[in-house]
């Protein structure tokens, strides 16, 4: 990871280029890693709680 900031910056200090350290900040954000589960992994279940998998709800009446 320190070797890819590394290259980034030096590629931003010589062509102005953003786009490998924002890759490189992004991949080290979502490397993450508490408990065993990363943030790559915990948005993967957000999206697959919310999005893309279907709800159950059942509804019933007091008695």
């Amino acid at each position: 990871m320190s070797i890819a900031l590394l290259l980034s910056i030096l590629i931003l200090a010589q062509t102005r280029i953003i786009v490998p350290l924002a890759v490189t900040l992004c991949f080290g954000f979502l490397s993450i890693r508490l408990e065993d589960t990363t943030i790559l992994d915990f948005i993967r279940y957000a999206v697959k709680y919310f999005i893309s998998t279907q709800q159950i709800f059942y509804w019933r009446e007091k008695k």
